[in-house]
């Protein structure tokens, strides 16, 4: 058996199927196990992702077995649940971010073909849940079977505690009202990508010397007017799908700026844990850009992360398309966006840099020639 401990304020674990390898679960939502079938994600145990205040700090145990375990230590838990995979690749476990777990992905391992997992989880609304992860063979499929259920956590409406959590107040007609939250917005207006990249390199080198290598060279912008928001975020992931890991993780402050991979995988779970949580309906309408819906939607696409607060690029429509939003983990998209665009955000971070003035709430401190951010 393998065990570790980790925090975080979205409380999701996921088992899952490696790369492009597919896994199919028989089962119905139940109060901790969610199998999907999109994608290579097919188990979600998860704790109240109702309430992302709280940082949880979770001990995960993982173990392979020769045969189906005893039910004797079941009253320990206060909910277990099995259910059975039929797996055709690697199996890893997860954050539900997408963050491998390394030691327990090597636990679980190849367990190829008809497989059944049980998971045992407890004090699951506090902040020290327990979770025990257990995988064993099996030649006879069934449906998700609860062996136990006394906790007030129930998966089948996503997030209610013992009474069920009415859904969002916001309605159809409160978020069809097209007043952009522009409060907060810098006056920065939208500059070109590549211009605005090279302008942070250069901040950069003149305040912490040479940046060889460090980030990635640009073209020369599309003579274009005005700034094209599309190519801009395929811009964007270009750069970050070939800056190192490190510099993605200091260059903004509170933030870690993602691949394309990653930006899927966030704005997959933003979207069922927001959503799906509150009740609502993902084919609701999203409004135009800037508006502020009070839950994440599917035209957010996340560009930088950070224990469920998320950077996001909004597509939808309007005069305000291509902006950038601060989505808070408590307070979602209503302060509105921060940016207008990508570049405006690049040419803001490199006045701070060179000014030492705040950006996002933090002030820039160049130390030992490495950039790092101080809290204001």
């Amino acid at each position: 058996m393998q065990c570790i401990e980790y925090s975080t304020t979205m409380p999701v674990l996921r088992v899952q199927a490696k790369g492009a390898t597919s896994m199919t679960a028989s089962a119905p939502t139940g109060a901790l196990l969610t199998p999907t079938v999109e994608g290579a994600n097919v188990i979600a145990a998860a704790f109240d992702i109702n309430d992302r205040s709280v940082e949880r700090h979770i001990q995960v145990c993982v173990e392979v077995l020769a045969s189906a375990p005893s039910r004797s230590d079941i009253d320990q838990w206060d909910t277990v649940e099995e259910v059975d995979v039929d797996v055709n690749g690697p199996l890893e476990v997860t954050d539900g971010f997408g963050t491998r777990f390394e030691s327990l992905s090597r636990e679980i391992g190849a367990n190829g073909g008809l497989s059944r997992i049980r998971v045992a989880a407890r004090a699951r609304s506090g902040d020290r849940p327990r979770v025990q992860i257990a995988i064993w063979r099996t030649q006879t499929r069934t449906q998700l079977t609860q062996l136990r259920h006394v906790d007030g956590v129930d998966l089948s409406n996503f997030g209610s505690r013992a009474a069920p959590v009415e859904p969002e107040t916001t309605t159809e007609t409160d978020i069809d009202v097209q007043n952009p939250a522009t409060s907060e917005l810098s006056p920065t207006p939208p500059v070109p990508l590549h211009a605005a990249w090279r302008e942070v390199a250069d901040t950069l080198s003149g305040v912490a010397g040479p940046l060889e290598g460090l980030l990635p060279e640009v073209s020369t912008d599309p003579a274009s007017s005005p700034v094209d928001a599309q190519a801009e975020l395929a811009g964007w992931f270009d750069l970050m799908n070939r800056l190192d890991g490190e510099t993605r993780q200091i260059l903004l402050p509170g933030l870690v700026l993602l691949t394309s991979t990653e930006s899927e995988r966030v704005r997959d779970l933003s979207v069922r844990s927001w959503n799906l949580a509150s009740g609502d309906v993902l084919g609701r309408p999203q409004s135009t850009a800037a508006v502020p819906v009070h839950r994440f939607v599917t035209r957010f696409v996340p560009i930088a992360e950070r224990d469920a607060s998320v950077l996001v690029f909004d597509t939808r429509e309007g005069e305000h398309h291509g902006c950038v939003v601060l989505f808070d983990k408590t307070e979602a998209d209503s302060a509105g966006p921060r940016f207008q665009s990508i570049g405006a955000l690049l040419h803001d971070l490199s006045a701070s840099i060179d000014t030492a003035g705040p950006f996002l709430g933090a002030i820039p401190r160049i130390t030992g020639g490495r950039l790092t951010w101080e809290w204001v």
